[in-house]
Order: C-alpha cells, then sequence, then structure tokens
C-alpha cells in the first residue's frame, strides 16, 4: 500500500464496558492453555494457571442469593428477634440495618424506595450477614448485640 492509501482505524467516542469485556475475551484466547511455570523470590518454582486468574471470583448465582436470603436470613431473623406487636419496631430498625448493608448503604426514607433491592445484592454480603446471624444465634446473642455487630460494619464500610 502507499503512503496515501493507508488503512487507518479510528475509534469514535470513549471505550465503553462492552470494547474492556470484548478484549478480555479475546486475550484469553491466545493465554497459553497449560498452567505457567513462575519463579518467585526465593527461586522457588510455582504452577499458575493463567485462564482461572481471567475468570472473576465472584460469580452471580441466583440460586445461593435465594438460599441465603431466604433460607439463612430471614429463617434466623425469625428465630432472633422477639415476635409481637410491642417488639415490632425494633425488629424494623433491625432489619434497616441488615438491609442497608445488603445494599451497600442504600437506607430506607420515609415515603421514598430505597433505590435497592436487599434481596439482590451481593452474594459475599450475604455472606458476610449469614455468618453474623449464625455466630449470633450460636451464641444466644441478644437483638441489641445482633444490631450492635451490623450498625458497627454499616459504619466500618462507611454506610
Amino acid at each position: 500500500m502507499s503512503k496515501d492509501k493507508e488503512l487507518r482505524i479510528e475509534k469514535v467516542g470513549k471505550p465503553n464496558e462492552i470494547d474492556y469485556e470484548l478484549q478480555s475475551i479475546l486475550a484469553a484466547t491466545e493465554m497459553p492453555k497449560a498452567p505457567t511455570l513462575s519463579f518467585d523470590d526465593n527461586g522457588n518454582i510455582e504452577l499458575i494457571d493463567e485462564l482461572e486468574n481471567l475468570i472473576p471470583q465472584s460469580i452471580d448465582s441466583p440460586e445461593e442469593k435465594y438460599e441465603l436470603f431466604y433460607k439463612v436470613k430471614e429463617k434466623f431473623l425469625r428465630k432472633l428477634l422477639p415476635s409481637g406487636d410491642s417488639h415490632k419496631k425494633a425488629r424494623k430498625i433491625i432489619r434497616e440495618e441488615i438491609n442497608t448493608f445488603l445494599t451497600r448503604g442504600h437506607r430506607a426514607q420515609e415515603g421514598k424506595p430505597r433505590g435497592a433491592d436487599p434481596r439482590m445484592g451481593y452474594q459475599e454480603d450475604m455472606r458476610q450477614i449469614a455468618q453474623i446471624l449464625i455466630e449470633c444465634l450460636a451464641n444466644n446473642s441478644t437483638p441489641f448485640e445482633l444490631y450492635t455487630k451490623v450498625s458497627d460494619l454499616n459504619k466500618k464500610m462507611g454506610y
């Protein structure tokens, strides 16, 4: 080809998330099929599976979310929280803290929607709440202790 008729490929606009995903998929085809040998600072040999490193560690599983939300969180909350109309406000306060954590900081406001659904939260957050509930149930914790643990977690996360 002559200098005047060079083939030019120009991108119009900013690269978006789809472009990056497409690049990562295509880059995976160039990766070695077998594990790669790597040497650490001490001279030890380590096998590294390059393809496994490309797969995200947190793969969304609707079945696991359902199990964690309904069969762990809700079931354990029913066991931990006191029943009856006189304790309705306490249950609401504790559930609000848990749902704020599961929605990563979206708090419910009077008359306005939360803006996020705790049932669709991140699985790692649901696992963390499930672990707290399991510990509280195993230790016969009071509702106040449960509230304190979740509230401290929300403060730590900046919610």
